[in-house]
């Protein structure tokens, strides 16, 4: 797992990356804080993407 540091307008966010996958067709892609636990962004995909990663960070 890649840990990238983005500031925040309102405070300092760690996240964490990460794609999981079930069987060949389906995955979920989660982009969590890493301090506080809390899952930020997700999406179904077929396929890791760094566009996809990009997307979630915005």
């Amino acid at each position: 797992m890649r840990y990238v540091q983005k500031i925040s307008k309102y405070r300092q966010v760690i996240i964490q990356m990460d794609t999981m996958y079930w069987g060949c067709n389906f995955g979920l892609m989660i982009i969590k804080d890493a301090l506080r636990k809390r899952i930020l962004w997700r999406k179904n995909v077929t396929h890791e993407t760094i566009a996809s990663y990009m997307e979630g960070v915005q």
